[in-house]
């Protein structure tokens, strides 16, 4: 029983570790986002900020 046991764990703890792993590669994913979005932001206040010069 008690080697049945320690597999049903083990199982678990792989599956929570692809679990984990998965997350982590997601939130990666979401920081490379994030760096590109504020980027992309900057890049707009800038193209703005040269539009309202020229209107002048």
């Amino acid at each position: 029983m008690s080697e049945y046991v320690n597999r049903l764990i083990e199982k678990r703890l792989e599956r929570l570790s692809d679990d984990l792993r998965h997350t982590e590669s997601q939130i990666e994913s979401c920081r490379e986002e994030d760096k590109r979005l504020v980027q992309y932001r900057e890049e707009l206040f800038n193209e703005r900020d040269e539009l309202r010069r020229e209107l002048k």
